[in-house]
């Protein structure tokens, strides 16, 4: 597969509504489609809370970017008032073999 990942774990805070964390993603993916590179978002759950975001950009300059402007923009206050801060990792791994 063409492109990078964005892979980003995370938690929500306890008292955290699943619908209104859902709506604030949804904002910031509509953010994240404006920005140059921007090839999908795929938002993971698994049973014991636990969040990933899996972002695919066309380039590792284009990821950095916009993590990098993400932070100064107001879906990603919504976003941080909502997560964990202590939770967070954020890789971009790089592509080692494709099995098909």
């Amino acid at each position: 597969m063409d492109g990078q990942f964005e892979i980003v774990i995370y938690r929500l805070k306890p008292d955290v509504d699943r619908n209104r964390f859902l709506e604030i993603s949804t904002q910031a993916t509509d953010w994240l489609r404006t920005r140059p590179g921007y090839l999908g978002r795929e938002l993971l759950e698994d049973d014991n809370g636990q969040w990933v975001d899996l972002v695919r950009w066309a380039t590792m300059d284009e990821a950095l970017a916009a993590a990098s402007a993400f932070m100064e923009v107001p879906e990603a206050a919504a976003f941080m008032d909502v997560v964990e801060p202590e939770s967070i990792t954020m890789l971009h791994p790089r592509s080692v073999v494709i099995y098909e």
